[in-house]
């Protein structure tokens, strides 16, 4: 993109179609000049029956071209069609990207792991100034029609993300009319631990206040109930705890004047998103609830204009680290040997960096594999490689893709001494990219494992790199230097191989 123009994000959620229309100036900043949107309910479609059937494919279509064709009468000819958790959930959503490519429309679904990760950006750019101490103890509450995204910051870092099956409207769509969904989401919240991992990846304090932030259109519809209305991305509302409690209340028993004229639809989500925000309410000792007026196609056009300004730059990757710590600390691993390996590896990434193609994010899933590399320990020391890839792949990162995720996996899978092998299952069923990148990976870590048995902290100066020729030089302050040139024979095998760079191991200058 190339500002000033027009542009346009169109999201298509479990119930709704949205569409918010912007103009980019020369300095990059937005201003919205038209929101649309249409109910269309998707949510009985895949959470009954799990996938969206041809008809409503077909609707959907029609609905989004119409969208498209507003978004060019404004003269823009950049726009993102984005969906989210119905979709991603459909088993036939591959078929649902198909028919708009065929109609001439680009779809992206967006991953919930990179979901929850543009809004806490998002959310965490508009709270700093006036609500920047609030990120110091936070629990961030993003709540859509068809999920839940529950985020623990510490120290103004994510350290805990996780997403469940608890949309304000998606026992509605999944059980039959004789049921209560609202009993339902209640139980399925109390049943969930998710509290108790909170406190534990925040290392919480007993009693130490937290500020509650909520996030999304069920949150802005109960910050209205409380007269507070968010009519833009910026704007952002401080809720008075006992004012709010009482509007909680009568949302989550549909009490007072205002239920009375209003759709059965709105009433449910309203009532569910107050069982929601009870729930964390009454779990955790909130000094504060914050709603910001950040919604999905404000964080996707942030987002968008960040990586066309800035290519390269993450600015989530100090979340990732904290993040990854966290669940090293639920396994019990050792911390800084997690960091010596992360740094190693990083040291050794950066000096390979101008003479290999490496796919992108290669930095952030090296961090990721580093952190967790040893996690299976907790399981079992013998084979904790095979263990730390079990536990890895049923562990969500923010900030990876699902691709991204399955590589930082198997990289770890073959972090030891064991080479990939199409005979086994989770590295046969990888991509050809895929396998490339775990390959690279997986040499860089298992030379940087190699590396920390025998020296504390490269961050010091403990380790050197120098490039020359066709050898790779590393530089250690380390006495027992024969012990480590056992360790690199044993581990360094499969990083000449893919690199076709010999390792060379030096005390001192060289």
């Amino acid at each position: 993109m190339h500002p000033p123009l027009q542009t346009g994000v169109i999201d298509i959620g479990a119930h709704t179609v949205r569409m918010d229309l912007f103009e980019l100036n020369r300095s990059w900043q937005a201003e919205k000049l038209e929101s649309l949107s249409r109910p269309f309910n998707l949510g009985v479609d895949v959470f009954r029956n799990g996938y969206i059937s041809v008809e409503n494919i077909s609707k959907l279509i029609g609905m989004v071209g119409d969208f498209c064709a507003r978004i060019r009468e404004y003269g823009g000819s950049h726009y993102r069609i984005v969906a989210t958790s119905a979709v991603r959930e459909a088993f036939n959503k591959e078929l649902v990207i198909d028919r708009f490519r065929e109609a001439g429309l680009a779809l992206e679904i967006l991953e919930g792991t990179t979901e929850v990760t543009l809004t806490y950006q998002a959310v965490r750019e508009t709270l700093a100034g006036n609500f920047n101490s609030a990120l110091e103890n936070a629990v961030m509450l993003i709540m859509g029609s068809g999920s839940l995204f529950v985020i623990g910051v510490s120290r103004g870092v994510m350290c805990f993300c996780q997403e469940m099956q608890s949309g304000t409207m998606r026992f509605n769509d999944t059980l039959a009319s004789s049921e209560h969904p609202i009993e339902q989401l209640r139980r399925q919240l109390k049943s969930q631990r998710v509290i108790r991992l909170l406190d534990e990846a925040m290392c919480r304090e007993e009693n130490k206040p937290v500020s509650l932030v909520i996030v999304g259109n069920p949150a802005r519809k109960l910050a209205a109930m409380g007269g507070k209305n968010l009519r833009h991305e910026n704007d952002c509302a401080a809720l008075e705890l006992k004012e709010f409690s009482s509007v909680i209340d009568d949302c989550e028993n549909l009490r007072g004047k205002a239920f009375r004229k209003i759709d059965p639809d709105d009433a449910v989500e309203l009532s569910a998103a107050a069982v929601i925000v009870r729930h964390f309410m009454d779990s955790l000792p909130c000094r504060e609830i914050i709603c910001p007026g950040m919604t999905t196609r404000g964080a996707v056009l942030r987002d968008w204009v960040r990586r066309c300004r800035m290519p390269g730059v993450d600015p989530f990757r100090t979340d990732l680290a904290s993040v990854c710590r966290a669940i090293g600390r639920r396994y019990d691993f050792d911390g800084g040997h997690a960091l010596n390996v992360a740094s190693a590896s990083s040291l050794i990434f950066l000096k390979l960096r101008p003479f290999f193609s490496f796919p992108e994010n290669t930095s952030l899933m090296l961090e990721a594999a580093s952190y967790l590399h040893d996690i299976g320990r907790f399981v079992d020391f013998r084979h904790h490689h095979k263990h730390s890839w079990y536990l890895l792949s049923n562990i969500r990162l923010p900030g990876l893709t699902a691709s991204e995720h399955r590589i930082v996996a198997a990289a770890v899978r073959y972090h030891g001494r064991t080479l990939p092998r199409e005979a086994h299952p989770e590295y046969a069923a990888l991509s050809a990219n895929e396998k490339v990148a775990v390959l690279k990976l997986a040499a860089i870590l298992r030379v940087a494992d190699a590396l920390d048995i025998h020296f504390s902290s490269p961050e010091s100066g403990g380790l050197k790199l120098s490039l020359r020729g066709r050898e790779l030089h590393l530089i250690v302050d380390e006495d027992e230097l024969a012990s480590m040139k056992y360790s690199l024979k044993v581990k360094g095998g499969l990083f000449e191989q893919v690199f076709g760079l010999e390792l060379k191991l030096h005390n001192g200058e060289l």
